[in-house]
């Protein structure tokens, strides 16, 4: 993705972690939920120059390889489009892969560093201006193995 969108550029503003210590609180979960982190990234499937795109056996080579060796627990994946502005004034539209996983609160800082480590290695493959990256504090049920909800 050349930049990430334009909606999505003010979100992740408010939101891309700092490399230090997520010092936020979450929310107060009612009883038979557990607080949780949600952290989505946002790659393009264009490359940065505007000459390829990212073929879908690339992306399943790169969520194979990478993602899953990273995410082992699993991860969601679901198609995205957007239009963002180019510094020539041109409103540039492209496909983007919006990946997201749910985890403990206590786990956030190392999903963020995975996440790092996997879209340097996106940007490496697929030259990208920016991949944009959200975190959310929520109160999940169902999702992790110590939730009775899930049992």
């Amino acid at each position: 993705m050349r930049r990430p969108l334009p909606l999505l550029l003010a979100l992740a503003a408010c939101t891309t972690p700092s490399p230090g210590p997520v010092a936020a609180a979450g929310p107060a979960c009612p009883a038979g939920f557990a607080e949780a982190r949600q952290v989505s990234a946002y790659f393009g499937q264009t490359v940065a120059d505007g000459t390829r795109r990212v073929t879908p056996a690339q992306w399943r080579a790169f969520r194979a390889e990478v993602l899953t060796g990273l995410f082992p627990a699993g991860s969601t994946v679901n198609d995205g489009r957007g239009a963002w502005r180019h510094k020539d004034g041109r409103m540039i539209e492209e496909d983007t892969k919006i990946v997201t996983i749910l985890l403990p609160a206590a786990e956030t800082e190392d999903a963020l560093t995975r996440f790092r480590q996997a879209i340097a290695r996106y940007v490496a493959l697929h030259p990208q201006e920016d991949v944009g990256i959200a975190l959310h504090a929520l109160c999940v049920a169902g999702f992790f193995p110590a939730d009775p909800v899930s049992r």
